[in-house]
């Protein structure tokens, strides 16, 4: 028994016994973990496996008494908790103890007894690796336990191997296969390149290099022990300089660790470098005979290699071409030693000379005190500065040098290393390091504060500082005269080791990313030495850009998961580059055993092959633009978006729909049910296509729409109704709400559903919610600060730069650009991600489609009023970089105000907005109660302004037109006045039927003033109906004969509060008059503000110049007439984008373009025989002529999952039967009802399919048999 009693310890794969072997039983008593493995029963190996029990039990007994056992604390937990992946983790660490215990009693030199022991652990390493690593390596295996355990099971496992080895039993090991990146490496399928770190891990380097000592001491003990006795050789020949006053004997420290030397020792450059280097050089060693691989034959699996300041050094070494291992049980690695020596002489080298060249400075106590404080670390040579631009950074640099030359000093400050777009390592003396953190400081954003409300380029930069422990200033100027020194350092004899034809792979300079192999055979030496100790480091641009090719780059430290393949990570994001951090053992992304791992090789995805553009062509012969976004819609990557009021009238939707594109109905302009299913109703009878789907546009921020729209939107679509998406718009819900959001949508059979993030936060959320909901489409639509109408206050750059990556991990996320598009050149680079390249120097990152909008505004069937449509395209516009001007001042004719929800808005600069960006500086930024006394103080210039410049002029006015207060008005100038501002007489319509009503309501209040009552006590109304007032003019005469006295008679107080109080109730339209100066001026100047665009003779005077025009800066370039079609605007854009596709992926040959059936997502990969197998669905396949096949599929026993099912018979090509069987919907006349044939087809027992094929895969028919219902 085993564990809690209950288990059974026989080992995962243990043989049954037999006459040669017998059960040997380990116990844990504590615990009750027991393992048996068997062992040869003859005599001699049955007493030795005995004597091998029995002191291990002893051994284990009192190892527990001390307290100094590891992986037997999971005893008190449930039985599942300790197993892991199946590996019960107490038997793991019993079996682990057990083996290193064995190879502990194996001599050396051998004696009479050593065969029969070695017999003992080779049966224990056999038990271990069938036990444990049948299916794994042991490095993966460790990856998932604590650190404790995990050095354990593999420093046991080595331990073992490396003893069976010098005990002769090589040839009796399980045989290990190689890794399988390694495999890849070798089969052509992966191009695999090196690198090492240099010394930002000063302080902690020491330790990784003790845990590759506790892990794989038999691996690495002739290396130390060689490269320990030259560093204690070269050390005491510079004692002098009493820069050594412990040695350098490293194997020493890692032998006893008591005597290593404290932190600031270690971390000296002086001794720091040639240390790293060989922690480097070790965990090199480790991979190498770890993989039973000789330097030769790892070193070829190599492409290139590279290393960051000092690590330039290390990969000379391992690019050097070696000698084959010679297979006689030699140590294939001693020229590897040899030549790893004299790298550790170079870095030593490297180390003293820095150290004499810059002497340790004083720093005074109040400078060490204030970097501290601000968390910048103590002073060094070495500042770090991450997150900041170059030329802000360039900027204060220029500042400080200033100061250095005034004070007649040749220390000036510079940056030396260029490690990425914005990460970088400034040098210098460093108290001038200190004021420039001084100076950094104080352009620095606080921690959190909020700027999202703040211009782009106006915010502070975030960005961090710190000294790195590294008190010398490579990559300087102020090393000059070090490489002289020591070249002639070094003998001429030591230098003729170092030849550019000795390496065998690329070795690339960290200053120009030359191959290295290419300087001349006298130079390579003073080459690195010029690298390391004046070159400045483009580690990102230079060092680091390998070929195109390349799949794979292994770190070899120092750093573990912190050192230089992180900082690779992040540069080579896209770029379908892994980077293996061979020093972190533990889990994660690029963690070290992914090097290890013998059956799996993860490879990264290179956005430029997966994301860019392609074309396919259709049975019906036309050729599209196929990207994920197309896919989706089954329509070309271009789209209208939803905006008030162009996409709320049903002519333009109807045009955009007709002409074959995705567009979303403005949900902002329907305040009701019937407004909504009326819309849809119209939009519906205009295009007259049944089927062609529907998007709404809703806003989440107005939750009294919200609640009313999105429930109404499922119903609609499961009555039938032809709608096919939702975009939340204005605002992203919790991860949580959304989940309910999207399953709502997916219940009703709608599609997709779109978010509009304003910011990376925003972006963030809506990946957590793709994350959160894989399986449903989700359209992300970026628009950045330069939109039209609302718009963020972000870069349309920056927060797409910060986030792809996270964007494109959610395979169901459609990226989609918006604002400043209007033609195929600007979006073309987006498109093919060429924007990301050719601007930041970073992987192309391409856009899925894109979206628009005020650019429509100037469309043919756009209802924009004519003179409004000329002011836009009379606007010149502004490129991208110029757009920001727009909160200061008109630019290229547009002009950013303040919205009435407080957020910014562009729109055309026309007087009215002008008046408008007016008010929000002196009006709106005022308290309330300040607002109401300026506005007192300057009634007269406001009530001038409004009717000299503004849509809503100021409503009181005498008969005359002298402008007056609503009190001083008579109840017929009121009258008059209401007739005036809200009917349109020319055309003879009110603006809207609720202010028709508003006038009656006022009207029946005036003739309860006014009438007389009658000696019934009834009154009669002039106004019957408020149909009478469909002609007012003529009402109005009538009124006034009525009610001779309301020529005359002034309004009453109560009368004022009534018409302020009707003038702004709930429910009606806004009323298009401001009326009177209260605290309430902005909602009265600002809301219901952009209908008048499309109603210009609804103005006051038909002035386009007072009314607000959404319209972004950059796309109002693109507006250049205003009788063009919408299809001709969007086909001429999609045209010429399938042009340069055409060009650039398909070398302009259009019989290269691919054939597909129809446009749709294309199906997931299916093995119909493996689907069968795995749910024991019976499949036979029957050939018939030319080539045609038959499968029969007959459903036995468990029903398979009905998605499953109906996937493997619709096949992974896209077809009518992938579309017969997939769809969600189908259309009944002009009624979309759910798919019935999910239904009809549906696994059911005793089922038989016969799905019969053509030769090239294509379903000819599917028939079916039995057990429908």
């Amino acid at each position: 028994m085993n564990g809690h009693a209950t288990r059974v310890g026989t080992g995962a794969n243990t043989p049954f016994h037999t006459a040669t072997s017998r059960p040997l039983v380990l116990l844990h008593p504590s615990t009750q973990t027991r393992v048996s493995l068997h062992v040869p029963s003859t005599p001699q190996e049955w007493i030795a496996a005995e004597v091998a029990r029995d002191t291990f039990q002893d051994w284990l007994h009192a190892e527990e008494k001390s307290g100094n056992l590891v992986g037997f604390e999971a005893a008190e937990i449930e039985e599942d908790d300790v197993r892991r992946d199946g590996v019960d983790e107490q038997q793991l660490v019993l079996s682990a103890y057990f083996l290193a215990h064995v190879a502990g009693l194996l001599p050396f030199p051998a004696t009479a007894t050593s065969p029969a022991t070695a017999a003992v652990l080779l049966a224990a390493y056999n038990f271990f690796s069938s036990s444990y690593l049948s299916h794994t390596d042991v490095h993966s295996l460790g990856a998932s336990l604590s650190a404790p355990v995990r050095t354990l099971v593999i420093s046991s496992y080595f331990l073992a191997r490396s003893k069976l080895e010098t005990a002769g039993r090589a040839k009796d090991l399980p045989k290990q296969a190689a890794p399988a990146l390694l495999q890849k490496v070798s089969k052509g399928q992966a191009e695999l390149y090196a690198l090492f770190g240099g010394q930002g891990m000063n302080e902690v380097y020491f330790d990784e290099l003790q845990s590759l000592y506790d892990l794989y001491t038999p691996l690495l003990l002739p290396f130390l022990t060689r490269a320990s006795e030259h560093l204690v050789a070269l050390a005491t020949a510079e004692s002098s300089t009493l820069l050594y006053s412990h040695s350098l004997d490293a194997l020493s420290w890692l032998q006893d660790p008591s005597t290593r030397p404290e932190v600031p020792y270690l971390a000296s450059c002086a001794v720091s470098l040639p240390l790293i280097g060989l922690t480097q050089l070790a965990q090199y060693v480790v991979y190498g005979k770890g993989s039973s691989l000789g330097p030769a034959e790892l070193g070829a699996q190599f492409k290139g290699a590279t290393g960051h300041s000092q690590g330039v050094v290390s990969a000379l070494v391992i690019a050097r071409d070696y000698p084959a291992a010679k297979g006689d049980g030699s140590d294939a690695w001693e020229p590897f030693y040899e030549q790893a020596l004299r790298g550790l002489s170079v870095l030593f080298q490297i180390g003293l000379q820095g150290t004499l060249a810059f002497p340790p400075l004083a720093i005074s106590p109040a400078l060490q005190a204030s970097s501290v404080e601000n968390g910048e670390g103590v002073p060094t040579a070495m500042l770090a500065v991450t997150g900041l631009e170059l030329k802000t950074l360039e900027k204060k640099i220029a500042e400080v040098n200033s100061h250095v030359v005034a004070e007649g000093r040749d220390e000036s400050v510079q940056v030396s290393l260029y490690n990425g777009p914005k990460a970088f390592v400034v040098t210098g003396n460093p108290k001038d390091l200190v004021g420039l953190a001084d100076g950094l400081r104080k352009i620095r954003a606080p921690v959190g504060k909020d700027q999202s409300k703040v211009p782009h380029s106006k915010r502070l930069p975030v960005f961090s500082m710190r000294f790195l422990a590294i008190n010398v200033p490579y990559h300087s100027h102020l090393l000059a005269g070090a490489t002289e020194k020591a070249l002639a350092a070094l003998a001429d004899a030591d230098g003729s080791f170092w030849q550019p034809s000795s390496l065998q792979c690329a070795v690339y300079n960290t200053e120009d990313g030359s191959d290295m192999r290419t300087v001349s055979a006298s130079s390579l030496l003073e080459s690195v030495f010029t690298q390391i100790f004046t070159s400045p480091i483009y580690w990102a641009s230079k060092a680091t850009n390998f070929p195109a090719s390349a799949t794979h780059a292994i770190d070899f430290g120092t750093g573990g998961a912190s050192g230089i393949g992180s900082l690779c990570m992040r540069n080579w994001e896209g770029r379908g580059i892994r980077t293996v951090m061979l020093g972190n053992r533990a889990t994660g992304v690029g963690a070290g055993k992914e090097a290890w791992n013998a059956t799996a090789v993860p490879f990264e995805n290179k956005w430029d092959d997966k994301f860019h553009p392609r074309l396919v062509r259709t049975s019906d012969g036309k050729v599209h633009l196929d990207t994920p976004f197309s896919r989706l819609l089954s329509k070309p990557p271009l789209m209208v978006g939803g905006m008030t009021p162009t996409t709320v009238k049903a002519g333009f939707v109807s045009a955009v729909l007709k002409a074959g594109y995705h567009v979303e109905l403005a949900g902002g302009g329907h305040y009701n049910e019937k407004a909504v299913r009326a819309k849809v109703a119209e939009i519906q009878k205009l295009v007259n296509q049944p089927g062609i789907g529907l998007t709404l546009n809703c806003l989440y921020i107005n939750q009294r729409q919200w609640t009313f729209q999105n429930p109404l939107w499922q119903q609609m679509k499961k009555e039938g109704e032809p709608i096919e998406g939702l975009c939340v718009a204005a605002g992203i819900p919790s991860t949580e709400k959304a989940k309910e959001i999207i399953d709502g949508l997916r219940d009703a059979g709608i599609k997709h559903v779109s978010f509009k993030p304003g910011s990376v936060d925003g972006i963030r959320q809506v990946v957590n919610i793709a994350a959160a909901n894989p399986d449903f489409p989700i359209i992300l639509q970026w628009t950045g600060g330069r939109a039209g109408g609302h718009h963020s206050c972000e870069d349309f750059h920056a927060p797409i730069l910060a986030t792809y990556a996270s964007i494109r991990q959610q395979a169901n996320i459609r990226l989609v650009a918006g604002s400043g598009f209007g033609d195929a050149k600007g979006c073309y680079p987006y498109l093919s991600g060429e924007w990301s390249e050719q601007q930041y120097g970073v992987a192309r990152m391409p856009f899925d489609g894109f979206m628009f909008a005020s650019w429509v505004m100037v469309a043919k069937e756009a209802h924009t009023s004519e003179s409004v449509k000329q002011l836009i395209v009379d606007a010149p516009g502004v490129d991208d970089d110029k757009w920001e001007a727009t909160y200061d001042k008109p630019t290229g004719g547009i002009l950013t105000v303040n919205s009435e929800l407080g957020e910014p808005i562009h729109k055309v600069a026309t007087r009215g907005v002008k008046l408008w960006a007016e008010f929000d500086k002196k009006v709106f930024s005022l308290p309330k109660e300040k607002q109401v006394a300026w506005l007192a103080d300057n009634k007269q210039y406001v009530i001038d302004r409004l009717n000299a410049d503004f849509q809503k002029p100021w409503f009181p006015a005498k008969a005359d037109g002298a402008a007056c207060d609503l009190a001083e008005m008579t109840y017929a100038e009121v009258n008059a006045r209401l007739v005036r501002l809200m009917y349109v007489a020319h055309e003879k319509r009110w603006i809207d039927p609720s202010l028709r009503n508003l006038t009656g309501d006022w009207i029946r209040r005036v003739e309860e003033r006014l009438s007389n009552v009658n000696d019934s006590n009834v009154k009669v109304s002039v106004l019957q109906s408020y149909s009478e007032l469909n002609e007012p003019e003529a009402f109005l005469q009538k009124f006034l004969e009525a009610f001779p006295a309301a020529k005359d008679q002034i309004l009453a107080s109560a009368d004022v509060a009534y018409f302020l109080a009707i003038s702004q109730r709930p429910g009606q339209k806004p009323v298009p008059f401001i009326p009177v100066l209260d605290a309430s001026f902005g909602i009265w100047f600002k809301k219901d503000s952009l209908w008048q665009a499309e109603d210009i003779e609804a103005v006051f005077d038909q002035d386009p110049q007072r009314v607000c025009i959404l319209q972004g800066p950059v796309a109002v370039k693109h507006c250049t007439s205003t009788q063009i079609p919408i299809a001709t605007m969007l086909g001429d854009i999609q045209d010429e984008l399938i042009q340069r596709v055409l060009a650039d992926y398909y070398g302009g040959d259009a019989s290269k373009v691919p054939e597909i059936d129809y446009l749709a997502p294309a199906p997931a990969p299916v093995d119909a025989a493996a689907f069968a197998e795995a749910h024991n669905v019976a499949h036979a396949v029957e050939d018939l002529a030319d080539g045609a096949q038959k499968h029969v599929f007959t459903i036995n026993g468990v029903l398979p999952p009905t998605g499953e099912w109906l996937a493997a018979l619709a096949g992974p090509k896209l077809g009518w039967l992938q579309a017969f069987l997939s769809n969600v919907s189908i259309q009944a006349g002009e009624t979309s009802i759910p798919n019935p044939v999910k239904r009809v087809l549906a696994p059911r027992h005793g089922q038989r399919v016969e799905l019969t094929l053509r030769a090239d895969g294509q379903p000819l028919k599917l028939d079916v048999f039995a057990a429908i219902q």
